[in-house]
């Protein structure tokens, strides 16, 4: 294990993840005016040079601001497709990162939380009856270098909306044991959004998952209670540090831990 990242778990176990969520949130606002500044475009460069992002891979992207330049790390972390999403499937992924959990629903054991033992049903603040056996899970971590906005996986309507508070502890999967690495998606704050599949009829439920750092998870203007969506279709981003969580009626296979998918590539 790389020094940085045994600091990092030390720090997330034994410091960060112990504290209260509102001590965690008050931290993550006071850096977000840092990330927002036009001084942060300098740090750009080196984050791009540490994640080896080429300038190939960002030729994908536009600023947020769709000024000519990046004028902030913000500006730059949440930037844009530079040409929409085209996707040639019924379903399709709903961001870019790593899968570090996955898995049928009802085969999936229970999560410890706080001395709570919990289904993975309750990511999605569901009963046990609202998510069948049979659905599949999935949990993706998007990584600092990953593309930081959220699409829709399929056609459907919004059938419900639903923000969840909670703490905004670390995320990245190697800070955890195998069996837990989905704890931090129970634990943190997030937004649950349920998709009826045009298609089906049948519900679709992603948890959009904040972590450390994160100001908000922020919902296009399109998308609210009863409004259409198509697959590929921009629905929201997230400012800094994320997870975004699936349990749907189509199994995924060949799935592997830390194997990473891309935005709009067929599920």
């Amino acid at each position: 294990m790389k020094l940085s990242t045994l600091l990092n778990k030390h720090f997330a176990r034994l410091v960060w993840n112990p504290l209260p969520g509102a001590f965690q949130r008050e931290i993550s606002h006071l850096l977000s005016p840092l990330y927002q500044s036009s001084f942060s475009r300098y740090f750009i460069k080196s984050f791009c040079g540490r994640y080896r992002l080429a300038s190939g891979e960002l030729d994908r992207y536009l600023p947020a601001s769709l000024n000519a330049d990046y004028q902030s790390f913000q500006d730059f972390f949440t930037r844009r497709l530079a040409v929409p999403l085209k996707v040639d499937s019924d379903a399709a992924w709903p961001c870019q990162g790593y899968v570090c959990d996955y898995g049928r629903v009802g085969d999936l054991a229970p999560v410890e939380v706080k001395g709570q033992v919990l289904p993975i049903r309750y990511i999605f603040n569901r009963d046990e009856t609202a998510i069948p056996d049979d659905y599949f899970f999935t949990n993706i971590f998007l990584h600092n270098h990953n593309y930081h906005r959220f699409h829709a996986p399929i056609n459907g309507r919004v059938k419900k909306i639903e923000h969840l508070p909670g703490q905004l502890v670390f995320l990245r999967p190697w800070l955890y044991r195998r069996s837990r690495v989905s704890e931090p998606s129970f634990r943190n704050e997030r937004v649950v959004i349920e998709i009826e599949c045009e298609r089906t009829g049948k519900p679709w439920f992603i948890s959009f998952v904040g972590g450390m750092g994160v100001g908000k998870i922020r919902l296009a203007d399109s998308v609210e209670i009863g409004s259409r969506v198509e697959v590929g279709q921009e629905i929201g981003l997230f400012l800094l540090g994320s997870t975004c969580c699936m349990a749907i009626p189509n199994v995924i296979g060949g799935l592997e831990y830390l194997q990473q998918v891309d935005v709009g590539h067929s599920l």
